[in-house]
């Protein structure tokens, strides 16, 4: 069956993620590439990856969209009571292709600017390092940690 004539475009599929306890499913996703194997800020892949199947391959978009959607609905979802699967929305949705104008770049650089993403430059106060200095005190490092950390420092000068 031929949505939206993709037929060009059959590069998705849809997977599944299976439970160690009893191989039952736990999510459905849509994807394409990697997206199976990739970790997931909600959801993570399985760490045994022959449990992660996919279930309909070489499809265009909209056909991975409906089987997940379908799938999703025959299996239910735990967070509403319905079944066991942990996807917490009923599939479908996404932004595959998805390409912001200037114009939302724009805003969302603008969103971040004098925004610190990490403690790099940020001063403490002689309390604080005092407190920091104490916690790390008496701890004994690896030689291999030890070996990571100069390596990593020489890294760091030879940047500067």
């Amino acid at each position: 069956m031929i949505f939206n004539n993709e037929q060009s475009s059959q590069i998705y599929y849809v997977y599944a993620y299976l439970r160690k306890s009893d191989s039952s499913f736990y999510y459905i996703g849509k994807g394409k590439g990697r997206r199976a194997f990739r970790k997931d800020k909600r959801i993570p892949p399985p760490q045994d990856k022959s449990r992660i199947i996919l279930l309909y391959q070489n499809l265009t978009e909209n056909q991975a969209f409906l089987i997940e959607k379908l799938l999703i609905e025959y299996y239910g979802r735990k967070n509403i009571g319905t079944g066991r699967l942990l996807n917490l929305t009923d599939g479908g949705e996404g932004s595959s292709g998805y390409k912001p104008t200037k114009e939302t770049l724009e805003k969302q650089s603008k969103s971040l600017k004098g925004r610190v993403s990490n403690r790099k430059g940020i001063k403490m106060s002689e309390e604080q390092k005092e407190k920091l200095r104490k916690s790390i005190l008496g701890q004994k490092r690896s030689e291999e940690t030890k070996a990571k950390h100069r390596a990593n420092w020489a890294r760091r000068k030879q940047q500067v």
